[in-house]
């Protein structure tokens, strides 16, 4: 009885040594998969988040320049309203300029308006030009496009603006008088 005893408790070790080291094989094996999965969601999360951000970005893009379209076609048909063909020498003789009388009727900022708080978020030179041509136009407005009525500074900026719309669509100028040949 004795020698079965012994071969009990043998037994009964050895299965609870193979039950702990099956235990412990078990833990680390879970945790290791644990740790894999973890790893492998991480990823994935960072991927979805880069994934996510250039799909805002590239939407950001293709909303700035459907604004700036917009705009730039708004723009382009009020200085087309309140051009004439010598402003663009008068631009630099200020003394004759502050003399002209300066059409502004029917001029347009409906699309600026609608769009301004959008136009905020982008920040660039050309939302800057943007900001200086309407404050032109709007000068023009105010003082019933006599520019000889606005103070200095505001006939500076008005003259800035129109400059800035000159350069700007100097390009379409040029292209209509060649395509005249």
């Amino acid at each position: 009885m004795s020698q079965e005893i012994i071969i009990a408790v043998i037994g009964g070790v050895v299965t609870i040594i193979v039950g702990l080291i099956t235990a412990g094989a078990t833990y680390l094996g879970v945790r290791i998969q644990i740790n894999k999965n973890e790893e492998t969601l991480e990823k994935k999360r960072v991927q979805q988040e880069v994934e996510r951000k250039q799909l805002e970005q590239e939407s950001f893009e293709y909303q700035k320049q459907i604004i700036e379209r917009f705009i730039d076609f708004e723009i382009h048909e009020n200085f087309n309203k309140i051009k004439r063909n010598h402003m663009d020498e008068l631009i630099f003789d200020t003394k004759n300029l502050r003399k002209e009388y300066i059409k502004h009727e029917g001029l347009n900022f409906k699309e600026f308006d609608k769009n301004k708080y959008d136009l905020i978020k982008y920040k660039s030179d050309t939302i800057n030009e943007v900001i200086e041509i309407y404050d032109a136009f709007r000068l023009l407005a105010i003082y019933d496009g006599l520019s000889e009525n606005m103070p200095d500074d505001e006939f500076h900026r008005f003259k800035k603006g129109y400059q800035l719309c000159l350069n700007r669509f100097e390009k379409d100028q040029i292209h209509n008088f060649v395509k005249l040949f």
